[in-house]
């Protein structure tokens, strides 16, 4: 059984760590200079693939602790977990084929606390913008 499974399986890295998280790839920064900042793995996925040739089809998802977080902001703060798996096509002929690897999402760059002016200015724009949503639902209220 052992032979059987050496000669047709392999163990495989199926994502490098540090890659670049594709959904969500970013995540926003409340009161920070950026206003997101990227992600990446913190560790490398392995899983066991068939020898046969054929690129494994992976599942990811991404399970984010916040929606946004707020600065400073290190790099490498862990905000989440991703989940790796192969695709249900993709069986693997023992037991249920079933596999999943969970690892950390991290922060891919510093980001700093803006200062007071550039803060203030972000409380103003935000002010104005939420008055002109105001106004143009109400125009468009007269015209319903």
């Amino acid at each position: 059984m052992l032979d059987y499974a050496f000669n047709n399986f392999k163990v495989k890295e199926v994502q490098k760590a540090g890659s670049k998280v594709k959904n969500p790839s970013t995540i926003a920064v409340d009161k920070g200079k950026e206003d997101t900042v990227g992600l990446v793995t913190k560790d490398a996925v392995k899983l066991v693939v068939p020898k046969n040739g054929n690129e494994p089809k992976l599942n990811t998802k991404v399970t984010m602790k916040e929606k946004t977080i707020e600065a400073p902001v290190k790099k490498g703060t862990e905000v989440g977990k991703m989940e790796v798996s192969l695709k249900d096509g993709d069986k693997l002929g023992y037991v249920d084929g079933k596999q999943t690897e969970t690892i950390d999402v991290l922060t891919a760059s510093d980001v700093e606390k803006a200062n007071w002016f550039m803060l203030s200015t972000q409380a103003v724009g935000s002010f104005f913008t939420g008055i002109g949503s105001y106004v143009s639902n109400g125009v468009q209220g007269w015209f319903n």
